[in-house]
């Protein structure tokens, strides 16, 4: 969560630049960039480690297919009110959303024991493992 608040701040503070701030802008883009990895490395390990292995496919092609997804709708939705407000406030109206949800979600405690609490199949023997078959 730490990573996505950060991430957050160097977006807000892209958009609290003045149009003269391009190099301090540039520090600030690359900075959430290099931050990046370590909220989505983070994601798919979490992913991996919680998702069964024969559901991991259709797990992440389903996240793929979301982020894919979600490009195109945001710009159909941002270009309008880009044009009436301008760029910079998507940048502040982001980085605000990622500081809200970083903070918001550490306040669920489900959240805080994710990698820590056991799956709800337990010891449960996988489906790879087959059907158990009782003895008659």
């Amino acid at each position: 969560m730490l990573a996505l608040l950060l991430q957050g701040i160097g977006f807000a503070a892209i958009g609290l630049l003045p149009a003269t701030g391009l190099g301090a802008a540039t520090a600030a883009m690359a900075f959430t960039g290099l931050v990046n990895p370590i909220c989505n490395g983070a994601l798919f390990a979490a992913i991996q480690a919680k998702v069964t292995h024969e559901m991991q496919g259709r797990v992440l092609s389903l996240l793929a297919s979301g982020a894919a997804a979600a490009s195109p709708l945001g710009l159909l939705v941002a270009g309008p009110l880009a044009d009436r407000f301008g760029v910079p406030i998507w940048y502040v109206v982001a980085g605000a959303v990622m500081v809200a949800v970083s903070l918001l979600v550490t306040a669920v405690p489900g959240v805080l024991r994710f990698e820590t609490d056991r799956s709800p199949e337990g010891d449960a023997a996988s489906p790879a493992d087959g059907p158990s078959v009782a003895s008659t």
